[in-house]
């Protein structure tokens, strides 16, 4: 699937302050899991779009590569600390700041995912992603947390170009007022990219592997090794075929990246 773009540009509707990661040059905004939570919140009674998406080292890489993914990331309206080298980015960038921030967390999409999809503004959740059985745990899971919500589920596997139109046509019949897509990167970006061309807003965010974590089908890291920033050396440990090159290549590749442009002064 190519990046689709619409014929007139785009700007975040909903853009509080963000900053600037001073090492890994990629941008995040400043907020708590409540603040996230009382932001959708204003959205959905305001009936506005968001877009919500995450960053980890993986995204970082793909944003200082990929033209279609950074526009994207730039569209977004929060960017999310996902990944703990992101957050201690960040927390430096903060620290030698001479405004006065407020207070940053980090935030996965298993934290937030289940915070929100409770909220009473909420009547139609969609949700785009993993496998069948995956992708129906995961609409049974949300069904328990809101009860009152109807919830829409769209499996990704298998996914083409026929499949993402069918989706995107299933979406705007069903007029959703959150949208969960969890496609991994860039495929889930472009295909959230398209559907901010659809003329009811919603909130819109890329989940990457939550609809698996949550659903049970995939284990998710011990809690306990998230503040160390570990929960890599769990993911590679068990599925090292799929994630060996993004955990063991994609971070010196992006530190090249990143030293080419300090020593050229970009």
């Amino acid at each position: 699937m190519l990046w689709r773009t619409s014929s007139e540009p785009m700007t975040p509707v909903n853009s509080p302050l963000r900053i600037s990661c001073a090492i890994l040059d990629v941008e995040v905004t400043p907020t708590t899991l409540s603040g996230l939570v009382q932001t959708v919140s204003a959205t959905l009674r305001n009936r506005e779009r968001l877009i919500i998406v995450g960053h980890n080292l993986h995204s970082a890489f793909l944003y200082h590569t990929d033209d279609g993914f950074r526009s994207f990331y730039d569209l977004a309206d929060t960017v999310l600390c996902d990944g703990a080298p992101v957050l201690w980015d960040a927390q430096f960038t903060l620290r030698h700041s001479k405004k006065r921030l407020q207070r940053i967390e980090r935030i996965g999409s298993t934290d937030w995912i289940p915070s929100i999809c409770g909220l009473a503004e909420l009547s139609t959740i969609c949700v785009v992603g993993a496998s069948r059985t995956s992708n129906e745990r995961f609409v049974s899971w949300c069904e328990h947390q809101n009860p009152r919500a109807t919830i829409i589920g769209i499996p990704g596997d298998p996914w083409d170009e026929r499949q993402a139109e069918s989706a995107r046509e299933k979406v705007s019949r069903s007029r959703p007022q959150l949208i969960l897509i969890g496609l991994g990167m860039p495929l889930q970006e472009q295909f959230a990219r398209s559907l901010t061309e659809l003329p009811t807003p919603a909130v819109i965010a890329t989940v990457g592997g939550a609809i698996d974590q949550l659903s049970e089908v995939q284990k998710n890291a011990p809690r306990g090794i998230g503040k160390y920033g570990l929960e890599w050396v769990w993911r590679l440990s068990t599925q090292p075929k799929r994630l060996w090159r993004r955990y063991l290549i994609e971070p010196w590749q992006l530190l090249v990246l990143r030293f080419y442009k300090w020593s050229s002064g970009k």
